[in-house]
């Protein structure tokens, strides 16, 4: 005990510029607003694992949308075509945009979103907050903007081939190129079932 009193000594006796110090880290990030919180996006990784073929099919992912497949109950019974509800407004007062262009059906406002395939999007953005009066009139319910894909590359090359029941048939391609100041972008896609598939 004699001998440690010395060392306990000279430890206390350190300066106080010697000791080590690991330092003080800052994380910092911008806040986002009430707007960008109301706003849901669905991105192409999604779609693809979950085989979303269209964009009716894919919206089912946003909360607060109703889907409504064709020919099921709360559609139009006189079409066959699929319909959504976003916070119960219909496709009247929730317009489709594609990549910021708004896509008009003249007749009674109403889209199919089974016409919207899949193949050629990279991803679908759903606002409902006020940030949907950005976008126009007739936005009441929110917003709808499909992104559509975009070449990576020099040579962008994707396709799909796929069957299922009810004589379903699926074929999409996709060929783009990107370049220092442009880029070009082609697709094409086909889908066909030839009878509804019925459980039991």
């Amino acid at each position: 005990m004699v001998a440690g009193n010395p060392a306990m000594a000279q430890q206390a006796s350190r300066p106080a510029d010697s000791v080590f110090t690991l330092g003080t880290v800052n994380v910092s990030g911008a806040q986002e607003s009430d707007a960008q919180k109301a706003e849901s996006r669905i991105d192409r990784e999604q779609i693809q694992l979950l085989e979303l073929n269209d964009v009716g099919q894919a919206l089912q992912l946003v909360p607060g949308v109703q889907y409504m497949a064709p020919g099921g109950s709360g559609g139009n019974p006189n079409r066959h075509e699929s319909q959504i509800k976003l916070r119960g407004f219909s496709l009247r007062e929730v317009p489709i945009f594609m990549d910021g262009v708004p896509v008009y059906i003249p007749y009674d406002g109403y889209s199919d979103l089974g016409r919207f395939t899949t193949a050629d999007v990279s991803s679908i953005q759903v606002a409902k907050g006020y940030s949907s009066v950005m976008y126009g009139h007739n936005t009441m319910g929110g917003v709808i903007n499909i992104v559509s894909m975009r070449p990576r590359s020099e040579l962008d090359v994707d396709a799909m081939a796929g069957f299922g029941s009810g004589g379903m048939q699926e074929l999409s391609a996709n060929v783009g190129t990107l370049q220092d100041r442009w880029y070009l972008q082609a697709g094409v896609s086909y889908r066909k079932r030839e009878y509804p598939v019925t459980s039991g």
